[in-house]
């Protein structure tokens, strides 16, 4: 039984963080979007790509000109989109992080479209 609790929290954490994942693509996406002058439309960097007709490498170039290493803080973001609570909630959803690894997120997205294609 204790097994099964072990499993069971290592699923729930696993599904936590990858929750957390998702939320730091989407605002990647949003933030590297709006600095293109693209508006906060655009839910995907995938859906971002073709929008501007990019190859991989193209999209891994803009997101290290247009996002910062160090993670960002809820904050910046909000400032950086200038979206309301609203908005913020229906991107972020319930996410408790204090800071959000979006160059993590956009680089690893960009190097495994670059790995598949």
């Amino acid at each position: 039984s204790s097994g099964i609790n072990a499993e069971y929290g290592k699923w729930k954490a696993d599904s936590h963080d990858f929750n957390n994942r998702v939320t730091e693509c989407r605002l990647a996406t949003k933030v590297l979007s709006v600095r293109l002058g693209q508006g906060k439309d655009t839910a995907t960097l995938h859906e971002l790509m073709n929008k501007m007709s990019w190859e991989p490498a193209t999209l891994q170039k803009s997101v290290e000109e247009n996002i910062k290493e160090e993670p960002y803080t809820p904050e910046e973001i909000k400032e950086l989109l200038r979206c309301s609570e609203e908005e913020w909630h229906s991107w972020a959803g319930r996410s408790d992080l204090s800071t959000f690894r979006l160059y993590d997120r956009a680089t690893h997205v960009a190097g495994e479209a670059a790995r598949v294609t």
